[in-house]
C-alpha cells in the first residue's frame, strides 16, 4: 500500500545545527501516527518540511502523491497544519476564523459558513462561535485551531505538540477530536506526553537528533523492544540470583535480576514454567509470586533512546 506521507532522507542543517539526518519515514492512511523525541530531535523541523512551510537541504517528501517544496502550492489542498503555538486574530470570533479560512482554500461564501458550523460542532465549539477567540480557553482555541486545519477535508493533518499546553480536561477534548478526525484522515502529531500516545496512536515513529531510531505499529514495536515480562518473587535475595543464574545462558529468557525478583520472558517463562518449577524445587527455593508485567511505552522510548545513544 502506498504511504499517505513519504519522506525519504530528509536533511535540513541550521547553521552548525543538523537538525534532519537522513529522515525517512512512511505514514500509513488513516491512522493517529505519533512522532516522539526529546526537545531538540527535529520533530518540529520535520513537521514543517511535510507542511510545505520549510524546504529540506536534501530529500524528498510526498503526501497523497503530491510531492511537497516551500516553492509551490499544489500540496496545500491534501495538508491541514496547526502550529506547536498558534496565533490567532483576537478580535475575529471563532466562526468569522474558520470563514476565513475556507475562504483562503477557495470554497464560496455558502459552503465556507456551512462548513465552519458544522465544525463548530464537531469540535465542542457552536457555543461560542461568535464570540471573540481572545476570551477562549487554552483549549478551546486549540480545538478552534484543529477545526482550521480541517476547514478544507484534507487528507493529511499535522499537529505540532497539540495538546502540550492544555490541562487534563483540555488534554481528553483535544485527543478524542483527534480520535474522530483519524475516522476520515491521517492525523500525524508530534508529542512528548507518552500517555497521550497511548492512548490514540496505532504507530509511532522515535526521533533522536534528527533521525527516525525505530518505526512502525505501535504494538509491534512493543514486541519487539519492550516485550512483556513474568516477574518472579523469591523468598529470598539469595534464591532469587540462583534462578538467575539457571537462566542466565538461555538466550530467549531476556532475564535480569531485581532485589529477590527475577524478570524473564513472558514467552520464555509460558513454554518452559513447569521446568523452572522443577528446578526450583531441587534447589530448595521458594517462589512466592509469578505476576505478568507489561512493558509501558516509556520503556520502549527509553530503550531506543539508550540504544541510539
Amino acid at each position: 500500500m502506498t504511504p499517505v506521507i513519504g519522506c525519504s532522507n530528509l536533511r535540513k542543517r541550521f547553521g552548525e545545527v543538523q537538525a534532519l539526518d537522513s529522515l525517512s519515514l512512511d505514514v500509513p492512511e488513516r491512522c493517529v501516527y505519533g512522532f516522539l523525541g526529546p526537545n531538540g530531535a527535529g520533530k518540529t523541523t520535520a513537521i514543517r518540511i511535510m507542511a510545505g512551510l520549510l524546504q529540506a537541504d536534501e530529500g524528498t517528501c510526498e503526501v497523497s502523491g503530491v510531492q511537497v517544496t516551500a516553492r509551490n502550492t499544489e500540496h496545500q489542498a491534501h495538508i491541514g497544519y496547526l502550529a506547536q503555538e498558534p496565533k490567532y486574530y483576537g478580535w475575529l470570533t471563532g466562526r468569522e476564523l474558520l470563514i476565513m479560512s475556507g475562504r483562503l482554500f477557495g470554497m464560496n461564501a455558502s459552503d465556507a459558513a456551512a462548513r465552519a458550523q458544522e465544525l463548530l460542532v464537531q469540535t465542542g465549539l457552536d457555543h461560542a462561535g461568535d464570540r471573540k477567540i481572545e476570551g477562549y480557553s487554552g483549549g478551546m482555541q486549540q480545538r478552534l485551531g484543529i477545526a482550521q486545519a480541517i476547514m478544507h477535508k484534507p487528507s493529511v493533518v499535522l499537529l505540532d505538540e497539540p495538546v502540550s499546553a492544555l490541562d487534563p480536561v483540555g488534554r481528553r477534548e483535544v485527543l478524542s477530536l483527534i480520535s474522530d478526525i483519524a475516522r476520515e484522515a491521517t492525523v500525524l502529531m508530534s508529542t512528548h506526553i507518552l500517555a497521550d500516545v497511548e492512548r490514540v496512536c496505532s504507530h509511532i515513529a522515535v526521533m533522536r537528533q534528527g533521525r527516525i531510531v525505530a518505526s512502525g505499529q505501535r504494538e509491534a514495536l512493543m514486541q519487539a523492544y519492550a516485550p512483556a515480562q513474568m516477574a518472579l518473587t523469591c523468598s529470598t535475595a539469595e534464591g532469587a540470583g540462583l534462578l538467575a543464574a539457571a537462566v542466565a545462558d538461555e538466550p530467549d529468557a531476556l532475564s535480569r535480576q531485581d532485589g529477590s525478583d527475577v524478570l524473564v520472558d513472558l514467552s520464555y517463562w509460558e513454554q518452559h514454567q513447569y521446568a523452572l518449577m522443577a528446578h526450583l524445587q531441587r534447589l530448595g527455593i521458594t517462589l512466592v509470586s509469578a505476576v505478568p508485567q507489561r512493558a509501558s511505552l516509556e520503556d520502549l522510548f527509553m530503550h531506543l533512546m539508550k540504544e541510539a545513544a
